[in-house]
This record gives structure tokens, C-alpha cells and sequence, in this order.
């Protein structure tokens, strides 16, 4: 048994595909992962995806991809939980390294959401929400949120402003990716004066339905380094959960699950957040960045706002955040999300990410949740 280690990623553009499925998708990713990185023994394929069985009555993904592969001697498993798809696929994957059973897995996500009509996304992207509480109440996965996002403002004093800083850093950051769906640049006043989804948040302060696939090739250490591969390490990872009606936890505010899946992810890498010095959090909405940043202990409760505001999470900062715009900018295929954190992860280690390099990244904390916190994965990677 050994440690698991990222040898190599394949993604698409995130954007529209008119003239691909989601076997498609997947397959782009993965042949350039496996043609780009040398990778051709495949113990196992894992697949996260969130909508297919909704959108498309589409179910086990990972068959029919490995299908698509040829990858018939191949384990495979499909991970569905909105957001958190690939990261449930993901977190698996690298239990199976660790515990010895594989010592090559390819895993991440794909997501085809672009062909649906609003209010099927809209109803799609709340499936991971109880739905006594939002369905029973004519709630949405957004208007949650929104909810939530007047109660933080009026608790910590934030004005209106404040709440949309982190969407404006993340459109910076895509405006220099070439795989990101939303390559524009925004402001303040664009944020504020554009349509509203569900007071307060508007149309740039959500994510919008996107299409890609994402995947990475993970090893165990001894099998990677005895085969040439150069790596990113997986030095620990952590997940957990609370109560899926906000008005229902300690504080509505309080993102226990991720704060409870930090502390396990540090404590099995052995460092303390102070050490980390680039982040990759998934936040569908602006208020939901705002709450995972307060809950990975860089800050008071209340005060990220402040710090994005100071430029402590861009690119020249003291942690970057969503290097490559998030899932706001980059774009939000659910079921892949997670996959291009790790992508995105990986190329700043090992110094591709071009226009959006930070600076020396020492550790890379990657974030994804299912619905409002619900459940929260963290993972660390090092090295490279």
C-alpha cells in the first residue's frame, strides 16, 4: 500500500457541445488523458455524474463510457450526488489506491446540461436538496441560498456590494483560462444591475449550466514513480455532514460539514491551513463562496468578504481562490466540478496553468460540497 499520486488530467473546454453526448464528452477527456500522459493500465474507471439519469434517463455512466474505452477488464462504479459527484468518485478512487486493490484508476465527471430548458436545470440542480423542504415549500436550490444570504448580511454588516466581490475575482481569473465557459470580465455594477434570480442574488452572482468532462489518472506512488511518472501528491482528505435544513443547524451560516471535513483532511496531511497557499472551493452561488471561506478557519466568521475586497484570494495573493474562475466563471458542469479542481490543482503544480500560474504552490486545498453543505469533501495535495 501506498500513496496515492496524480499522474495525469484530461478536460474539455467548458461550454456548450451541440454535436456531443455525454459518452462523447467523456471520452474526449480521457483519450487526451490517456494519449497526452502514457496512460494505458487501467485497474478501474470511476465517473461522477449528477444529471444524466434525469436529464437524459441515462444510468451507469462508468459502463457504458468503459464501453466507449474498450476498458472491459476494468472495475467500474458511477457516483452521483449533484456537485460533489466527482468528488465522491474521486475520494473513492483514492481509497482503493491507498488500500492496495488498485494501483491505476482513472476517475472524474462529466455533465451535458446546456440542451435543457431553464426550469428543468433549475428543478435538476435542487434534486440534492431535501426535497420536504424545498419542493413542500416552493423553494429552489437558489432561492435556499438566497434566503440564507439576507440573513448573513443583516448578522454580519455586510452592504449589497460586498456579498458579489468574490464572483468579480472569479471572472478576473477566467478571463485568462482558455478552458473557462465565461472568459468576461465583470464589475460591481454589472452584478447589481443585472437580472435577479432570487433577491438578493442576481444572474452573476449564480452559476450557469455548462458542459464538460474532467478527468485525472490516479496511482499508487511506488507504481508511478517506478513507471517514469511525474506526480502531484494526495496527502489527505476528509469528509462529513450536518443537517440538510439550514434553519435546522447551530447557525444557517455555519458550514459545519466542511469545517468538520477540513480538520481531517489537515490532520491526515499533517500541516494546518496556514500552510495551504492555494484554494479550490466550489461555490454554485456568492453567498455559498463567502460561507466556505469563513469555514476554513482563514478568517472570522463574517470577514472573507473583507479579505477577497483586500486581494488576499487573487492570483498575487496570500491564498488564491478558483484559480481559473470556479464554478461561477469556469463553468459548473455539476457532475464534473470537482474533476477540474483537481485538474486545475494539478496544472498549478506542476507549473501549465500559463496566464493563471500562481505563485510557488506548496499545498492546494480542493473543496466540494452537495447542496448547501450538506455533505463536504476537502482534500490536500502537495508536491510536484
Amino acid at each position: 500500500m501506498g500513496r496515492p499520486v496524480i499522474v495525469g488530467v484530461g478536460y474539455t473546454k467548458v461550454g456548450e457541445y451541440w454535436d456531443k453526448d455525454v459518452f462523447q464528452l467523456a471520452y474526449t477527456a480521457i483519450k487526451n488523458l490517456m494519449d497526452e500522459y502514457g496512460v494505458d493500465d487501467v485497474d478501474a474507471l470511476y465517473v461522477g455524474n449528477a444529471l444524466a439519469g434525469y436529464y437524459d434517463r441515462q444510468l451507469a455512466l462508468a459502463s457504458h463510457v468503459a464501453d466507449a474505452l474498450s476498458l472491459y477488464d476494468t472495475a467500474v462504479s458511477t457516483f452521483s450526488s449533484g456537485g460533489a459527484s466527482s468528488a465522491q468518485a474521486i475520494y473513492n478512487a483514492v481509497l482503493g489506491v491507498a488500500s492496495g486493490q488498485f494501483k491505476s484508476v482513472i476517475v472524474g465527471g462529466v455533465e451535458k446540461m446546456s440542451e435543457e430548458l431553464p426550469a428543468k436545470v433549475v428543478r435538476g440542480t435542487s434534486l440534492v436538496e431535501n426535497s420536504f423542504l424545498v419542493d413542500y415549500n416552493g423553494l429552489t436550490s437558489f432561492s435556499l441560498q438566497a434566503l440564507i444570504a439576507q440573513m448573513y448580511m443583516e448578522e454580519f454588516g455586510l452592504k449589497r456590494e460586498d456579498l458579489s466581490l468574490l464572483p468579480v475575482l472569479e471572472h478576473e481569473n477566467s478571463s485568462k483560462s482558455k478552458h473557462s465557459q465565461f472568459r468576461n470580465r465583470i464589475s460591481i455594477e454589472m452584478v447589481l444591475n443585472a437580472p435577479p434570480v432570487a433577491e438578493p442574488l442576481t444572474i452573476f452572482d449564480v452559476s450557469a449550466p455548462g458542459d464538460g468532462a474532467a478527468f485525472i489518472a490516479v496511482m499508487d506512488e511506488d507504481y508511478a514513480r517506478k513507471n517514469g511518472f511525474k506526480y502531484v501528491k494526495i496527502l489527505g482528505m476528509g469528509s462529513a455532514s450536518q443537517p440538510a435544513n439550514p434553519l435546522e443547524r447551530a447557525s444557517p451560516y455555519m458550514f459545519e460539514a466542511t469545517s468538520r471535513a477540513l480538520e481531517k483532511a489537515l490532520s491526515g496531511a499533517g500541516i494546518t491551513i496556514e500552510d495551504v497557499n492555494h484554494l479550490e472551493i466550489y461555490n454554485p452561488t456568492s453567498i455559498a463562496g463567502l460561507l466556505v471561506l469563513d469555514s476554513l478557519g482563514l478568517c472570522k466568521r463574517g470577514e472573507s468578504a473583507k479579505l477577497v475586497g483586500d486581494g488576499y484570494f487573487s492570483l498575487e495573493g496570500r491564498a488564491p481562490v478558483n484559480t481559473f474562475g470556479g464554478a461561477k466563471a469556469r463553468g459548473d458542469p455539476k457532475g464534473a466540478v470537482t474533476a477540474y479542481q483537481f485538474v486545475e490543482a494539478f496544472l498549478q503544480h506542476m507549473n501549465m496553468a500559463g496566464d493563471n500560474q500562481i505563485g510557488d504552490v506548496k499545498y492546494s486545498l480542493i473543496h466540494s460540497m452537495v447542496g448547501f453543505d450538506i455533505s463536504s469533501y476537502v482534500f490536500i495535495l502537495g508536491g510536484g
